[in-house]
C-alpha cells in the first residue's frame, strides 16, 4: 500500500491501495477515517476539490463512526452526498456529549472498564474538528459528573451512575427528534426521498434517518435495531414491497413506536394483507407525499 494524504479529512500518511478485482476502486486505512473503500473518480475529485460535498471534518467524522461500528462503507459520487443520512449526527454540544457516553457504553465490556482515547487521532468520533474540541466535550461529561475524572490525561475514561442514568434517559426521551425511514433505496425514489421524506420531515421538526448504503449482515441489522430503538417514530414506505421494510415497521411496533405506512398508489394493491389493515398514506408524487406526512406526522405525535 502506498501512503498519501486521505482524500477525505487531507491528514498525510493514509495508506491507499487499489483493489485486485480490476475495478477503479481504492482500498483507503486512515488513523482519522478508518477504513473505508472509494472510486477512482471521487477519490481524484475529493482531494482537489471536496467544498462541492461539504466540510471535510464532517464526512471523516461519518466514516469513522461507520467503521468502529464494523460497517464497511464503500463512497462513490452518486452516493457520497446521501452519506449523512446514513448516520446520526449531533446537533448541539449536549447530543455531542451524549454521543460520547454512547462510545463509552458499548466500548466497555463491563462498568467498571475504562475506555481509553487517542486525543491526535479520535476526535472525528464526535465529528470535532481537532482535538482540542474533542477534548471540550470529554471535559464537560466529566464537569458534569457523568464520566468519572481520569486521574491524569493518559488515564482512561468510564461512564459514572450519572452517565449511566443519563443513557437510560435517552432510550425514553420524549423530545427525541429522530425519524427513521424505511424504505426501498433505489435510485428511481432518490427525488421522492430529498423532496418528499426527508422535507416532510424536517417540516415537521424531525430529524429523518435511513440506513441504505451497506450490505445486509449480522452488523447491520444489529444497526438497524439501534438506530429504531433510539427512534420517535417510523415511516415505513412499502413501495417495491421490500422484506426489510416489514421487518423494520413490526419491530417499532414491538417497541410501541408509532410507525407512520406509506406506499405508491401504483403499488398499494400489493401489500401484504397482514399489514393491509392499516391506514397507508397512498401517495402519487413527492409533493403529494410531504403534504400527506406532514399532516400525519403533526396529527401522530400530538
Amino acid at each position: 500500500m502506498s501512503e498519501e494524504k486521505c482524500p477525505i479529512c487531507n491528514q498525510d500518511k493514509a495508506k491507499t491501495d487499489r483493489l485486485s478485482d480490476g475495478s477503479d476502486r481504492y482500498k483507503v486505512i486512515c488513523d482519522y477515517c478508518g477504513e473505508f473503500v472509494i472510486s477512482g473518480t471521487l477519490k481524484t475529485t475529493a482531494s482537489r476539490n471536496f467544498d462541492q460535498f461539504g466540510e471535510r471534518f464532517y464526512y471523516s467524522g461519518i466514516l469513522r463512526n461507520r467503521f468502529k461500528e464494523g460497517i464497511e462503507t464503500e463512497i462513490h459520487r452518486n452516493n457520497i452526498k446521501k452519506l449523512p443520512d446514513s448516520t446520526s449526527i449531533p446537533d448541539n454540544p449536549i447530543q455531542t456529549i451524549d454521543h460520547l457516553l454512547k462510545i463509552i457504553s458499548k466500548e466497555a465490556k463491563r462498568p467498571s472498564e475504562k475506555i481509553y482515547f487517542d486525543r491526535k487521532t479520535d476526535f472525528p468520533l464526535l465529528f470535532a474538528k481537532s482535538q482540542y474540541e474533542f477534548e471540550f466535550y470529554l471535559n464537560n461529561a466529566v464537569q458534569q459528573g457523568l464520566v468519572v475524572p481520569p486521574q491524569d490525561t493518559t488515564d482512561g475514561h468510564m461512564l459514572s451512575l450519572a452517565g449511566w442514568q443519563r443513557l437510560e434517559q435517552l432510550q425514553t426521551d420524549l423530545n427525541n427528534k429522530r425519524a427513521f425511514v424505511a424504505m426501498w433505496f433505489d435510485e428511481s425514489l432518490d427525488e421522492l426521498w430529498e423532496k418528499g421524506f426527508k422535507k416532510g420531515l424536517e417540516e415537521c421538526g424531525l430529524q429523518p434517518i435511513r440506513i441504505d448504503l451497506e450490505e445486509h449482515n449480522e452488523k447491520i441489522c444489529d444497526k438497524i435495531i439501534a438506530e429504531i430503538r433510539t427512534s420517535r417514530i417510523l415511516v415505513a414506505d412499502f413501495t417495491g414491497q421490500r422484506g426489510g421494510v416489514y421487518f423494520e415497521a413490526g419491530f417499532a411496533m414491538g417497541l410501541d413506536m408509532p410507525v407512520i405506512w406509506t406506499c405508491r398508489s401504483d403499488d398499494i394493491d400489493n401489500v401484504h394483507f397482514d399489514t393491509r389493515q392499516y391506514n397507508h398514506i397512498v401517495w402519487e408524487n413527492y409533493d403529494d407525499l410531504k403534504t400527506k406526512l406532514v399532516n400525519r406526522v403533526n396529527a401522530t405525535l400530538i
